[in-house]
């Protein structure tokens, strides 16, 4: 969620607003999320309160298996691959919003930039399949619907079961299945057995088509001891090149170090 970017539910869309001489000044209602964010950045520039003060560009650096790292800001890296390198710096700067990596030269997302999903709207959008926001490897991205895309989340901190689509009915005292098609929940049936319950589960995704997607290739991140900013690898046991301060962050023990040239 951007600052001065709320839904307001009596009018079911998203309003805009920016703080100008203590006084709140009220930017509009919009239809989508996107265009109200671009429309709180649109006035924070108007304003003299530009979110993206610092003007200096992320930088890329390439690494081993055809991939790059891109510097996001304030501290983070994001995994590339490296035929998009040039389409990346288009954007020039690339800062966190919310949860994902977001540039204002380009105004969008860097996994919808990647995909060319600029301008789609809510019904088609672009999914990653190891849920990790900063992994925007190609083969780590695809484009579903948002019903398909509510699938690929995780489990609820409050769910009893620990598994997505199951849980504890206190009323009747059994497990409940369910799965959510299309935002409508359907109800799979109650039973005594956790496991009974998980199977009607994933036997209703099957015959939906959803499969859970295991991501080929693991991302590790650890902080740097020296610097504190986080590095990211793919190889597990790697040392690994800060690229703050040029010192060696080990991973896990043991295997050779990846060969990092910027960009």
């Amino acid at each position: 969620m951007v600052c001065g970017v709320t839904f307001n539910i009596k009018r079911g869309k998203w309003r805009a607003d920016i703080g100008v001489d203590g006084k709140r000044k009220f930017l509009g209602l919009f239809d989508t999320e996107r265009e109200a964010i671009e429309a709180r950045l649109l006035a924070e520039t108007i304003y003299g309160k530009p979110r993206w003060g610092n003007t200096e560009n992320s930088r890329i650096w390439l690494i081993e298996n055809d991939m790059a790292l891109l510097e996001v800001f304030p501290d983070q890296l994001a995994l590339i691959d490296a035929k998009n390198i040039e389409r990346v710096k288009e954007g020039r700067r690339w800062e966190m919003l919310g949860q994902y990596p977001y540039s204002n030269d380009v105004k969008c997302h860097l996994h919808q930039h990647i995909l060319r999903m600029k301008g789609f709207g809510h019904t088609i959008v672009s999914d990653h399949i190891d849920r990790n926001p900063l992994n925007n490897l190609e083969s780590n991205l695809r484009v579903v619907t948002s019903s398909e895309s509510q699938f690929n989340t995780g489990v609820y901190k409050n769910n009893s079961s620990g598994v997505k689509g199951v849980c504890w009915n206190r009323e009747m005292r059994k497990w409940q299945a369910y799965i959510r098609i299309d935002y409508q929940q359907q109800h799979l049936g109650l039973f005594n057995d956790l496991e009974d319950a998980v199977k009607a589960r994933e036997n209703a995704e099957k015959q939906i088509g959803f499969t859970r997607v295991k991501p080929d290739i693991e991302v590790i991140t650890a902080a740097c001891g020296e610097c504190g900013y986080v590095v990211h690898s793919t190889s597990k046991g790697a040392r690994v090149e800060c690229p703050r301060c040029y010192s060696m962050v080990q991973l896990r023990p043991a295997t050779p170090p990846l060969r990092i040239v910027e960009c």
